[in-house]
């Protein structure tokens, strides 16, 4: 919710992520928040390409692909994959549960935890590592989601929460990266 409008930016977590992984893939890696008026009209515009409210990681790729030029990967959520990825310059898109994270910011984490409504279907995207095995996530879903540190097992956690409370977005412990077309098998 670049323009802090967050009641009406509910579910638009797949558009912010694919946002910041678009632009950094593009040569922005700055790591500074975008301006706040271009964040909020390029979300609208992967809203119009969205073909439902809440998607599937294997749909967020498709969209990618289709309207943003970039090939993908579902790949399974192992430290190895993702810090391969994470060296080779590729965020990783992951869809989790909100609560499931462990982030205290999240309105209602310690209030209504597993209520519904408070905990919810989201999109993130994990910008690093460090040498602590800690995973830095970019979230889109609070103001106080840029440059959290998670550990892998909360990650982890969190993806698994997702598939138990929301399974027809059920992808398993996988995550998403996006990456320049190419005629090479190794990529």
């Amino acid at each position: 919710a670049p323009l802090g409008n967050w009641a009406a930016r509910q579910h638009t977590c797949e558009e912010a992520s694919l946002v910041m992984v678009d632009r950094y893939l593009h040569g922005d890696h700055s790591g500074a928040l975008i301006d706040p008026h271009t964040a909020d009209a390029e979300i609208n515009q992967v809203t119009a390409w969205k073909p439902a409210q809440d998607l599937t990681i294997q749909q967020v790729g498709d969209l990618a692909q289709k309207y943003m030029g970039w090939a993908y990967k579902v790949l399974p959520a192992d430290r190895l994959n993702m810090k391969q990825q994470l060296a080779l310059g590729r965020p990783l898109i992951f869809g989790v549960r909100t609560h499931g994270l462990g982030n205290g910011n999240y309105p209602g984490y310690y209030s209504h935890h597993d209520q519904p409504g408070w905990s919810v279907s989201h999109y993130l995207v994990v910008a690093g590592y460090d040498q602590n095995d800690t995973y830095i996530l970019n979230d889109p879903g609070i103001t106080r989601g840029h440059g959290y540190h998670i550990s892998y097992d909360q990650l982890m956690y969190a993806v698994d929460d997702l598939d138990q409370a929301y399974p027809a977005l059920n992808s398993g412990r996988v995550f998403l990266v996006l990456a320049p077309f190419t005629n090479s098998a190794s990529n």
